[in-house]
């Protein structure tokens, strides 16, 4: 497995916006929240542009998306906002020859589509974490220092304690070793059928999402499983789903799903859409431990 390609002071950051658009003043926040990290931000003054969903037509997000990635003065890249869009461009990727040195990539949501797309088809690491529309005003500092110790290296294992077991194989001690896959619910379902389908043999697979009510994410799961991407996965971590109409559903039924499965599941509420998001990095070497105590934790190499 590739190692991530961690910043030092004065790297250069590009924005990129391959979903959704956003205002001036949430970007102008974006430059200034990279601009206190030490870093250089890079984006073109035409980054929002007219389009029927997304923050600029197809052809401009495709166009920028590849040129920041093959650009070797750029050092990391992070998404600007999620929503939805990036599936519309991934396929351009196909088309180009991997850069040698993986960058740095950074965000969750719509950006799960290109999580999927570098772990799987360029064998990059990536990293499942804020993006920038929401780091500021919407995400504890908790979780913002957690990330600023992860992309400058001073910290080389995410660690994630105390994870619950939600199913009788949870319950057992076991030592799982493999990398980390998935993100947003919504976006790993899309992948099914698609060049960029989520490839979860031997992985633990990662899920989380927003809006969706109990019964949408109940019957999602059972499409999953219909469709056998848990069958030789090692282990299933749900993050937060948050949904203000059904929440008091949402965990028995991500209960009643776990029983039905024979690989562990676990919950995590430090990762998701909540005020609390803590960066995961997918597509590196990770361990997954049952502890003598009962509890479960996940440590993920950086």
């Amino acid at each position: 497995m590739k190692k991530f390609s961690l910043l030092k002071k004065n790297d250069q950051v590009s924005i990129i916006a391959p979903g959704y658009g956003g205002t001036v003043e949430d970007l102008e926040k974006a430059v200034g929240f990279i601009k206190a990290l030490g870093l250089i931000p890079h984006f073109p003054a035409d980054i929002f542009g007219p389009d029927l969903f997304c923050s600029n037509n197809d052809e401009y997000r495709t166009n920028h998306l590849i040129d920041v990635l093959i650009n070797p003065k750029i050092n990391a890249i992070w998404a600007f906002r999620g929503g939805y869009g990036t599936s519309r461009v991934i396929e351009a990727l196909k088309k180009i020859k991997p850069p040698k040195m993986p960058k740095l990539v950074i965000g969750y949501s719509d950006i799960t589509v290109l999580h999927l797309f570098l772990n799987q088809h360029w064998k990059w690491p990536t990293l499942h974490a804020p993006v920038l529309s929401n780091i500021v005003e919407r995400v504890d500092e908790q979780s913002r220092a957690e990330l600023r110790k992860i992309i400058f290296g001073e910290q080389r294992v995410a660690v994630f304690d105390n994870l619950v077991p939600l199913n009788i194989t949870a319950n057992r001690r076991l030592n799982i070793e493999s990398s980390v896959t998935g993100g947003n619910m919504s976006l790993v379902q899309n992948s099914i059928g698609t060049d960029w389908e989520i490839v979860t043999k031997n992985k633990i697979i990662f899920l989380e999402d927003i809006g969706e009510k109990a019964y949408r994410i109940d019957r999602s799961l059972n499409q999953f499983s219909q469709a056998g991407i848990f069958h030789k996965a090692k282990a299933l971590v749900f993050g937060q789903f948050i949904e203000d109409e059904t929440q008091e559903k949402i965990m028995p039924t991500l209960e009643r799903f776990a029983h039905s499965l024979k690989i562990p599941v676990l919950y995590c509420d430090k990762i998701g859409h909540g005020k609390t998001n803590m960066p995961l990095p997918m597509g590196t070497k990770a361990q997954l431990s049952n502890l003598e105590n009962g509890s479960w934790k996940l440590e993920v190499e950086i």
